[in-house]
């Protein structure tokens, strides 16, 4: 902690004193526009199903909510063994050890979380991840987490959405909050969004990496690396599908990952009664729907 805040306090010499200003709490003006303006925007934006089998032009579409029917999944997360002395030596240049890997941890999500400064998210197409990072961002909006991840409730989500940027490059911090509030980002008061991120409030949700166009994945890369060391008190989650950021096929990934203190995971398959009780908010929701109709 204390090597963070000094790398901090060297940043400000660079980020001069107007950005400096931001680490000794929000305006009320900030403060106003995070309340009334971005939070409810966002909740707007995301908290919204894309549901199966209902046509696009059925009325009952608006009226289901992401939060009404998501059902809070498990996590497994990576473990890595105990190593050895033998194995904590720098392999050689022909020769590269690691510490072989237990069976992926199972937790509930919020107690995975409470322990996790940043996570990479890695699952097949369908599984959830996009589904997933939409739900964090919008209990974060909402300051909805329960008491096991309370701290979170002071977090501003930044959701990320990378297909959004094909052929633009990662965005910019200024950018973050514009696929919320296209028409309200005049309102945004200036620096905002680093100084929420400089202060360890914000919540960087990047999902996507693999729809990132190939040209475009050592770019996004080493603006991950800049966000990572510029705002390292801010919480960091990145999802992707596995063959784009597998070991041998992206090598500098991994490599990041590992010096940037990332932790490993995957979304875990809904249990038995994890599928009753989401079977169960589905229905609850469409009736819901239908009675307001």
């Amino acid at each position: 902690m204390l090597a963070q805040q000094d790398q901090m306090l060297s940043l400000l010499e660079t980020l001069g004193p107007s950005l400096a200003s931001w680490l000794n709490g929000p305006s009320e003006q900030a403060v106003r526009f995070e309340e009334k303006v971005y939070r409810p925007a966002l909740v707007r934006k995301l908290d919204k199903l894309e549901p199966f089998g209902i046509d696009e032009g059925d009325r009952y579409l608006d009226t289901l909510k992401l939060t009404d029917t998501f059902i809070e999944p498990d996590l497994l997360l990576t473990v890595w063994e105990d190593v050895t002395e033998e194995t904590r030596r720098p392999a050689s240049e022909d020769q590269h050890r690691k510490p072989s890997r237990k069976q992926d941890r199972r937790l509930p999500v919020f107690q995975a979380l409470s322990g996790i400064q940043r996570l990479m998210v890695v699952g097949g197409a369908g599984s959830g991840k996009s589904t997933f990072l939409q739900w964090l961002a919008v209990c974060a909006a909402q300051q909805s987490f329960p008491a096991a991840l309370s701290d979170w409730n002071r977090l501003v989500p930044f959701f990320i959405r990378l297909r959004d940027y094909q052929g633009q490059g990662f965005p910019t911090p200024e950018a973050f909050a514009e696929k919320i509030i296209p028409m309200g980002a005049g309102e945004m008061p200036n620096g905002w969004v680093r100084g929420v991120l400089l202060r360890g409030d914000g919540l960087v949700l990047v999902d996507g990496v693999d729809e990132m166009r190939r040209d475009d994945r050592e770019g996004m890369l080493e603006a991950l690396q800049d966000l990572t060391q510029l705002y390292p008190l801010s919480r960091f989650i990145v999802t992707s599908r596995p063959p784009v950021v597998d070991e041998l096929t992206w090598p500098a990934w991994h490599v990041w990952l590992e010096e940037a203190g990332f932790a490993e995971s995957r979304l875990a398959d809904l249990l038995w009664p994890q599928t009753e009780a989401f079977v169960g908010r589905w229905h609850d929701a469409l009736q819901e729907g239908h009675s307001r109709s």
